[in-house]
């Protein structure tokens, strides 16, 4: 059986970062969306913490970055929603 070419990802890469932040930002737009209704909220942001925890799973991320962006994400969701009065469940 051949071998398979090994794919090296590195943990923390520059590019994993951008994308998992843009990632994140277009899910906590998606929440202001959705102002009154608090369960479709609520599935938004488990949604957001599940991105996070493959990321994590998957060795995409460190501890260190996954703990970094969980509290950027909820900061920027409490500016962006903060907007529009909506408080998140984070």
């Amino acid at each position: 059986m051949p071998m398979l070419p090994l794919i090296q990802i590195q943990q923390d890469h520059p590019a994993i970062i951008d994308a998992a932040r843009l990632q994140l930002r277009r899910m906590v737009e998606e929440l202001s969306h959705c102002p009154d209704d608090y369960p479709l909220r609520h599935g938004y942001h488990m949604h957001a913490t599940g991105y996070l925890d493959a990321l994590l799973k998957h060795k995409l991320v460190s501890d260190a970055l996954y703990e970094y962006l969980y509290e950027e994400v909820a900061a920027y969701g409490k500016h962006v929603l903060g907007r529009h009065g909506i408080t998140l469940p984070m």
